[in-house]
C-alpha cells in the first residue's frame, strides 16, 4: 500500500528558490521588513539590492548553472544574501559550516570542487586549502557595486543546493537537491499552514541542515519577516524563549529534545505570539506533545518526517491529544509525494505491518555527488507508477495504519538520528580506525534508564596499552562535528559478533555501557568544584562525578551542556556561553576557566588562562583598562599548545595602588614572569597599550641578559603621548567596548562610561574644545594611571627583533607607515603580519581564529630580522 496525495500545485520555480522580485510577490512593499537580527533590520528592497550586487560578483567569478558556490558564513543577514545571490546566479549553493573541523571541510571542498566561495575576510583565513575563487562579501556589497537585477531563470531539474550528510563510507556524502523539489515543498507549506505578511519566522538552523531552507525561503516568498537567532545560541533554550517573546515570533521549528527544554523554561508562557510550531528529526513522545499543547496553547503543533534526499520533509501530522494515545504519528504525504512501506522484496506491507519507508515524487533528489553506486542503491525506479521516476529508500522502519496514517518505528540500518542530526555510525568508526593505535572500532546509539540516548563506541587497541579515552575524543573532535563525538569510548578485547558473523550492536551497547573508560575517579578539590559537580548531577545520570571526568563521557550532549550552562548562570549570576563545556569538558578545566575569567587564583598579577602544554608559556599584557578579559577568546584558541597567562594591572581586582609608569609596570611584570619561568627565552605579547608595556618588558629583560622570542605587538603604534586626536581617542574607546562579548558589554559600559567621559572631556580641554568640569578622581584609578603612563612613555631603541600584528581594517588611525613607527626602534628588525578585523574585533569572533593561527606559527618559528 502507499500513501499518496497528488494535488497539483502549479508554483513557479522562483516561488521558493529564487524570489526574483520581492516587491511583486504577495503584494510586498519595498519598505516591508525582510530580515530582523540583533542590532538592526533590512527591508525587502535593501535585501534585493544586496542580493543583486553579490550576484554580479559571483557571475564575474564563474558562478552559473551547473556549478557550485560554497557559502562559508555564520548566521547573519549576509548569509541570507549569499543564498539568494547564488540561486539568482543559476549556480547551486554548498553550505560550509564555519564550526566544522578543517578535515571535514576539506573533504567537502575536495569532493564538490566549488567554482566560487563566499566568505568574509576573517573566515577566509580559517578555510583549508582549496582551488575556488573567493568572493569576500563585505567587498562585494560595498557602496557603488552594480545592483541591476539578474535572474538566471533556474529550471525545475536544476540543482538548488548541495547538502552533505553523514556517510556510511566514512566520508560525508553530498545530496543534489533540485529547484523543483524546493518549490514543491514550499508551495505545499504555503497551502497547508500559510504564512502571511504579518508573520515573523525564526531562523536558527545551520545552513548545513535543510530546515534552514524553509526558514529562509518560505517567509521571504510570503512577504513575512525572517528573525535571525544569534550565532551559536541555537540550542540555548533560555535565549530562544526570550527571543520568541521579544520579537513576537509566530512560526518556529525545534527538534523534540530542544522543544522539551523550551517548554520547561520559566516564562515560556510569554511566547504567546507563536501560532505555528513544527518539530521532527526525532521521535515526538505523547508526553512531550501534551506538555507543548498545554504550555503553548496559542500554537498549533505539527510533527514532520523526511530526509535530505527527499527535500526537507515528506509527511506531516497535526498534533491532537487522543484518549489512550500510545504514539504520535508522522502523518500523511505532502502534495506531489508518495510514501510506501515495503518489505525486503519491495512489496507493500499490509496495514499495521512494519516495513522500510520509501519516498517518491517531486521532492526526490537527483542522487549523491560522485557516488554512482550508492545513488543506484538508494534511489531506485518506482515500480508503482506509470510515470518514470525514482523512489528513495530511507532506511527507516514504519507502518501504515488502516486509515493510511504513517507511524515511525526506527532505523533499518546503522544510521541514527540524535537531537535531529542524522549520523552514520560508520562515519565515527572510520574516524576511529584512522587513529594509529586503534585496530578495530564500532559505534552504537543506546538509551539510558532515563530514556535519553547517547553515542557509545568500543575500540580494540593495536597493542596491550589502549590510547586514553580523552585522547581519542580529542582526535575525533578535530575530524567530526560535536554532534558525532561518542559520550563514552571504551577499550575491549574483541568486537562482539552474532552467530552469522555480523557485528552484534546490542551486545556492543551493553559492553560500552557496563565498562568505565580509563579516567579514574578523582574527588573535587575545593568548594567551586563541589558546586560544579552538584550542577552536573542535575542533568546527568552518572556514577559519582570526579574532577577529571569528561562531561560527554558521562552521557552529556550538546543539549544537556546548554542546561548546565543555564544552571551555572543562575548559580553564579554570570553569563556562560552554551559551548563552554565543549572547550572545558571536565570539572577541573571548567573550574580553572571560571577562576581565570573572574581574575582569581592569581600569582600577583598573573592570571592563568591555561596551564597545559609542554611549550614555553605565553604572557599577554593587559590594555588601558588593566583588565585581561579581552584575551579570553585568544587564549581559548591557543589552549593546549602551551600555557597561557595574562598580566593584569594592580588595582583591578584588589585595593592595591596602581603603578604610575610603563617602566614600573614592566619591572613588576618581569618579576612576576621570572618567578614562574626562571630563564628565557620569554614569549610576550601585548594588544593596544599593552604592546608598550610588552616592549618595555623586553627592554628590561635584555638588560638582564635574557631574550624575548617573540616580542609580539598587537596593533599598537610606537609613539602615542598627546599626539592622538580626540576623534582617535573616542574610536579607541568604542573599539575597546566592541572587543568584549555581547553579554559583558553592558556591565563594562556601566563601569567605564564615567571614566571615558572624563577622559574625553580632558582631551577636549587640552585641544581647546571644551573646558573640563571633571577631576582625575572622576574616573577609575587604574585607567587614570594607565593613561598618564601611556602619555608619558617614550620608547627607546631595542636591540632585538619585533613582530607587529597589524589589523587590516584601520579603524583607529595613526600617522605612521605600515610598521606603525616601530621600524626605527627595533634594531633586530620588524616583521609586519596582517590579521583580519580592526583594532577591537581582531581579538574576538572569527578574526581571533586567524590571529591565533598566525601567532602560534610565530611562537613556534624563529625570530625574524626584517620588515615585511
Amino acid at each position: 500500500m502507499s500513501a499518496s496525495i497528488d494535488a497539483p500545485i502549479n508554483a513557479p520555480v522562483a516561488f521558493g528558490a529564487c524570489h526574483q522580485a520581492f516587491e511583486r510577490q504577495a503584494g510586498i512593499t519595498p519598505q516591508a521588513i525582510a530580515v530582523a537580527f540583533e542590532g538592526g533590520e533590512i527591508t525587502y528592497a535593501e535585501l534585493h539590492r544586496r542580493a543583486n550586487r553579490l550576484t554580479h560578483e559571483l557571475r564575474s567569478l564563474g558562478a552559473k548553472r551547473g556549478r557550485f558556490v560554497g557559502i562559508h558564513l555564520e548566521r547573519s543577514p549576509e548569509m541570507l544574501v549569499a543564498v539568494l545571490a547564488v540561486l539568482k546566479s543559476g549556480a547551486a549553493y554548498l553550505p560550509l559550516d564555519p564550526t566544522y573541523p578543517a578535515a571535514r571541510l576539506r573533504s567537502m571542498l575536495d569532493d564538490a570542487a566549488p567554482a566560487v566561495l563566499v566568505t568574509t575576510e576573517p573566515l577566509a583565513a580559517t578555510l583549508p586549502k582549496h582551488a575556488a575563487r573567493v568572493a569576500l562579501i563585505e567587498r562585494a556589497l560595498a557602496a557603488g557595486a552594480c545592483d541591476d537585477d539578474i535572474d538566471a531563470g533556474p529550471r525545475p531539474a536544476d540543482v538548488a543546493y548541495l547538502m552533505y550528510t553523514s556517510g556510511s563510507t566514512g566520508r560525508p556524502k553530498g545530496v543534489l537537491v533540485t529547484h523543483g523539489g524546493v518549490a514543491n515543498y514550499l508551495a505545499w507549506r504555503q497551502s497547508y499552514f500559510p504564512l502571511h505578511r504579518c508573520d515573523r519566522c525564526l531562523q536558527k538552523a545551520s545552513l548545513s541542515f535543510d530546515d534552514s531552507v524553509w526558514e529562509i525561503l518560505e517567509p521571504l516568498s510570503a512577504g513575512a519577516s525572517v528573525i535571525l537567532a544569534r550565532p551559536r545560541f541555537e540550542f540555548d533554550s533560555a535565549y530562544l524563549v526570550k527571543l520568541i517573546a521579544e520579537q513576537r515570533i509566530t512560526a518556529a521549528c525545534f527538534v523534540p529534545s530542544l522543544l522539551h527544554m523550551i517548554v520547561e523554561e520559566p516564562g515560556v508562557q510569554s511566547c504567546d505570539s507563536l501560532r505555528r510550531l513544527t518539530t521532527g528529526g526525532e521521535t515526538l513522545s505523547v508526553e512531550l506533545q501534551r506538555r507543548v499543547l498545554q504550555r503553548l496553547p496559542s500554537a498549533t503543533l505539527y510533527n514532520g518526517y523526511g530526509a535530505t534526499e527527499t527535500t526537507i520533509a515528506s509527511t506531516f501530522w497535526k498534533c491532537v491529544e487522543l484518549p489512550g494515545q500510545l504514539s504520535v504519528p508522522i502523518g500523511h504525504a505532502i502534495a506531489n509525494t508518495q510514501v510506501y512501506v515495503l518489505d525486503p522484496q519491495c512489496r507493500p506491507t499490509p496495514p499495521g505491518v512494519a516495513g522500510e519507508i520509501h519516498i517518491g515524487g517531486a521532492g526526490v533528489a537527483l542522487g549523491y555527488l560522485n557516488l554512482p553506486a550508492l545513488t543506484a542503491e538508494r534511489f531506485i525506479q518506482n515500480p508503482f507508477s506509470s510515470t518514470p521516476g525514482k523512489i528513495y529508500r530511507t532506511g527507516d522502519q514504519g507502518r501504515l495504519r488502516p486509515d493510511g496514517v504513517l507511524e515511525f518505528i526506527g532505523r533499518v540500518d546503522d544510521q541514527v538520528k540524535l537531537h535531529g542530526v542524522r549520523i552514520e555510525l560508520g562515519d565515527i568508526e572510520t574516524a576511529l580506525l584512522d587513529h594509529p593505535r586503534v585496530r578495530a572500532a564500532a559505534a552504537v546509539c543506546a538509551g539510558s534508564a532515563g530514556g535519553t540516548r547517547h553515542l557509545l563506541a568500543c575500540i580494540v587497541p593495536r597493542d596491550s596499552e589502549s590510547p586514553p579515552a580523552a585522547e581519542l575524543r580529542e582526535y575525533l573532535r578535530a575530524r567530526l562535528p560535536p554532534s558525532m563525538i561518542p559520550s563514552r569510548i571504551v577499550a575491549i578485547g574483541a568486537l562482539p559478533r552474532t552467530p552469522s558473523g555480523k557485528l552484534d550492536r546490542q551486545a556492543l551497547a551493553t559492553m560500552a555501557g557496563a565498562q568505565d573508560d580509563d579516567s579514574g575517579y578523582i574527588e573535587p578539590q575545593d568548594e567551586l568544584e563541589v558546586r560544579l559537580v552538584e550542577l552536573w548531577k542535575q542533568v546527568l545520570e552518572a556514577r559519582p562525578i570526579g574532577r577529571c571526568d569528561d562531561f560527554f563521557a558521562l552521557g552529556g550532549d550538546s543539549l544537556s551542556a546548554v542546561r548546565v550552562a543555564v544552571a551555572m548562570e543562575k548559580a553564579f549570576d554570570r553569563h556562560f556561553p552554551p559551548g563552554l563545556l565543549l572547550e572545558t569538558p571536565t570539572i577541573e578545566l571548567l573550574a580553572r576557566r571560571i577562576r581565570a575569567d573572574a581574575g582569581v587564583e592569581q600569582h600577583g598579577s598573573l592570571v592563568p588562562f591555561g596551564t597545559d602544554g609542554a611549550a614555553r608559556p605565553l604572557f599577554l599584557v593587559h590594555q588601558i583598562d588593566g583588565d585581561v578579559v579581552h584575551y579570553r577568546e585568544l587564549a581559548q584558541q591557543l589552549a593546549g599548545e602551551r600555557p597561557v597567562y595574562a598580566l593584569q594591572a594592580l588595582g583591578v581586582e584588589d585595593r592595591a595602588t596602581p603603578l604610575e609608569s610603563i617602566e614600573a609596570m614592566a619591572a613588576h611584570y618581569v618579576r612576576e614572569i621570572r618567578a614562574l619561568q626562571a630563564q628565557g627565552p620569554y614569549a610576550i605579547a601585548g594588544h593596544s597599550s599593552g604592546g608598550l608595556i610588552a616592549f618595555e618588558m623586553a627592554q628590561q629583560l635584555y638588560v638582564a641578559g635574557e631574550r624575548v622570542e617573540p616580542l609580539a605587538i598587537l596593533d599598537m603604534d610606537a609613539a602615542v603621548g598627546d599626539g592622538r586626536s580626540l576623534a582617535d581617542a573616542v574610536r579607541l574607546h568604542i573599539d575597546t567596548l566592541r572587543m568584549l562579548p555581547v553579554p559583558h558589554r553592558w556591565a563594562y559600559l556601566r563601569r567605564n562610561l564615567p571614566k571615558w567621559m572624563a577622559s574625553v572631556y580632558r582631551r577636549a580641554h587640552r585641544s581647546g574644545v571644551q573646558p573640563t568640569a571633571h577631576s582625575e578622581s572622576d574616573f577609575g584609578a587604574v585607567r587614570a594611571a594607565m593613561e598618564r603612563a601611556v602619555r608619558d612613555y617614550r620608547p627607546q631603541e631595542y636591540p632585538g627583533p619585533l613582530t607587529l600584528f597589524r589589523a587590516m581594517d584601520r579603524s583607529v588611525t595613526g600617522t605612521y607607515g605600515r610598521a606603525l613607527g616601530w621600524k626605527g626602534l627595533a634594531k633586530g628588525g620588524v616583521r609586519v603580519i596582517d590579521v583580519p578585523g580592526d583594532h577591537g574585533t581582531m581579538l574576538r569572533g572569527e578574526a581571533v581564529r586567524a590571529l591565533a593561527v598566525k601567532l602560534s606559527a610565530c611562537l613556534e618559528g624563529p625570530a625574524l630580522d626584517r620588515e615585511d
